[in-house]
């Protein structure tokens, strides 16, 4: 995850370089404070370096949603296996 910051230049560098060495599904964006205000000159931002609506709607929602299944996935699966004795 990407702290979004007041600079949108400065955090799209940081989402460019994941995207180039990961992969757009492997980026994901948080906010500290007011959680609002900086996605969208951020999303602005990257539409205008190329990035696709997809690749956005991705960055914004389906990758923590993934990220959040995967987790309860887990937790799920250690409540259910016994405790090694």
């Amino acid at each position: 995850m990407v702290t979004v910051t007041e600079d949108p230049a400065a955090t799209a560098d940081v989402l460019d370089r994941v995207r180039a060495q990961a992969g757009p599904q492997c980026a994901g964006v948080s906010r500290t404070t007011a959680p609002a205000t900086g996605y969208v000159p951020l999303f602005a931002e990257l539409l205008r370096r190329g990035w696709t609506a997809q690749e956005l709607v991705g960055l914004a929602h389906a990758n923590a949603t993934r990220a959040l299944r995967g987790t309860e996935f887990l937790a799920r699966t250690n409540r259910i296996r016994p405790a090694a004795a």
